[in-house]
């Protein structure tokens, strides 16, 4: 794991580089671990990559009250998303501790699911306005459904998140196209 600013970006990047978790969830547990250190996400490109053993790497560019984050923050991040997939503290230990709710509340504007956008994958697009946490909410209720994802791109503009998330169900591949519906309802309902 490494947590980078480039002089003049005005973002840090986070950059994680692990075994990918037997159970969905994995990126729920960086998006919450920055979101209990107060870091905000502001885009992501995350990829689950194939092969023994499944390698997760994901990017994050993050920021923290609109500038790249202090020396100390940037430990303090290191540190949360460390212990959080090591297993040394539960995310929602480090979420109390740092005084942040388990569950978000978000103001979702559009939710989609489709099977036509790639051969492996059903894409989830979702559309919300930003705020703290928002990312952790979203990954933590598709982790929710069984779903794991493989790709993600998180992308803040304005006020508004789009992000679109490749997901499979463990082991079994694609949503079945007779499930879409039924599972659009869930995240709805699950982020309602």
């Amino acid at each position: 794991m490494e947590v980078l600013t480039e002089p003049d970006s005005g973002f840090t990047e986070v950059v994680v580089c692990a075994l990918d978790d037997p159970q969905p969830g994995m990126l729920s547990k960086i998006a919450g671990a920055l979101f209990a250190c107060d870091a905000d996400i502001r885009t992501a490109r995350v990829f689950t990559l194939p092969g023994e053993p499944t390698l997760v790497l994901d990017t994050l560019w993050v920021t923290a009250d609109g500038r790249p984050l202090s020396d100390g923050r940037a430990r303090r991040v290191q540190e949360a998303i460390l212990a959080v997939l090591t297993g040394a503290e539960p995310l929602e230990a480090l979420l109390h501790r740092n005084g942040k709710p388990l569950i978000v509340p978000v103001q979702v504007r559009s939710i989609t699911l489709r099977n036509d956008l790639s051969e492996t994958h059903t894409v989830i697009h979702i559309v919300a306005r930003d705020r703290k946490g928002l990312l952790y909410r979203l990954t933590r209720e598709i982790a929710a459904l069984g779903l794991d994802i493989q790709t993600a791109k998180i992308v803040t503009w304005r006020e508004t998140a789009e992000d679109a998330f490749y997901v499979v169900r463990k082991g079994a591949g694609k949503v079945p196209d007779d499930l879409l519906d039924s599972l659009t309802r869930q995240l709805w309902e699950r982020l309602g």
